[in-house]
């Protein structure tokens, strides 16, 4: 699948300091996470703004409901902007089964602190391979998926295959920089998620029709496919990640 970069805004609207924290969803209030999971696999659409707010801030992201509870509920237990955007971003990566986002995607940050006045930016792009001399060997981004335009010409001189995504290395850098709480506490939403598993979405669902080919290429691919229990998971199914919350822990 495509890999994009995070889009999540986090408004700060408190500056306490944060404590010991259990961000784990099993410790949500269960209204709470009944319905962030419910608007996960029924309308929720780039197409139909909508937005979560809180006592302690407000949260806006173009995917997953549930993520952005992750950040609500960072914020509840007292973290900050940059705790509550790395939570929100980790998280709707596993609760998107990495489709749209992904850990091996990029990431760009501005970040503005009240107390000074200062706007700081973080550019986590993608990068080449040390000691890479042709840059244009590097093949073109395929987006033809989202922009339902033709899919790029065959590269003649394929060079690399892959780039180095900069996405995990810009989230602990904002964390280093800006955050309050301790950094393995911000993966125990999606380590959550991952292993209790994501109900399938219309859009997921039509995702893994569109790429099965791609992922039947590889043995690695097939048994992703089969995570749900079928052949192709459908909408309503529950699809586990064991392998995910193993290398998120």
């Amino acid at each position: 699948m495509t890999k994009f970069a995070i889009a999540a805004t986090v408004i700060l609207m408190s500056a306490q300091f944060a404590s010991a924290a259990d961000l784990s969803p099993a410790k949500w209030a269960p209204e709470a996470r009944q319905r962030a999971e419910k608007q996960e696999v029924t309308s929720w659409t780039p197409l139909a703004a909508q937005t979560i707010r809180g006592k302690g801030g407000m949260i806006s992201a173009t995917v997953s409901p549930i993520a952005i509870e992750a950040g609500l509920e960072t914020l509840r237990q007292g973290g900050n902007a940059a705790d509550a955007a790395a939570s929100v971003a980790l998280t709707q990566v596993t609760t998107q089964l990495g489709s749209v986002v992904s850990y091996a995607g990029i990431m760009t940050m501005l970040y503005y602190d009240s107390k000074t006045g200062k706007v700081s930016s973080l550019d986590a792009g993608y990068n080449s391979y040390r000691g890479e001399s042709d840059p244009r060997s590097i093949p073109q981004c395929d987006l033809s998926l989202l922009t339902g335009g033709p899919e790029p010409p065959p590269a003649t001189d394929l060079g690399r295959q892959t780039l180095v995504p900069g996405f995990m290395a810009g989230i602990e850098a904002m964390h280093a920089r800006f955050g309050h709480m301790a950094f393995g506490d911000l993966f125990a939403p999606a380590i959550w998620y991952a292993d209790n598993g994501v109900t399938i979405s219309p859009s997921l669902a039509y995702l893994f029709h569109v790429r099965q080919k791609s992922f039947s290429r590889t043995p690695e691919g097939e048994r992703f496919l089969h995570q749900a229990g079928n052949d192709l998971p459908q909408s309503g199914d529950v699809f586990r990640q064991p392998d995910l919350a193993a290398t998120l822990r």
